[in-house]
């Protein structure tokens, strides 16, 4: 399953379940991992925040620069899902 697949599915079951909705607020970890059937990395952090009328919420894309070789060939493939779980 690649990233924009999983965050889809959770978003989704969000809308239909308030304490899923909840769960995923306070630790979004265990809710990709849990959808997921993966443990991710340690070092890898899931932030989600709830957009509302008075606040709204800008994603900056990944400055790619950042990333090794081998993470860039893996992302360019599609594997991004490897780098976070492992």
């Amino acid at each position: 399953m690649i990233l924009e697949k999983l965050k889809e599915k959770i978003i989704e079951k969000s809308k239909e379940n308030a304490e899923y909705r909840e769960i995923l607020l306070k630790d979004p970890k265990a809710i990709f991992e849990k959808e997921a059937g993966k443990k991710l990395k340690d070092d890898i952090t899931i932030q989600v925040e709830e957009e509302t009328p008075n606040k709204v919420v800008v994603v900056l894309p990944s400055n790619t620069e950042e990333l090794s070789d081998s993470d860039l060939d893996s992302v360019s493939g599609g594997g991004i899902l490897d780098i976070l779980f492992g």
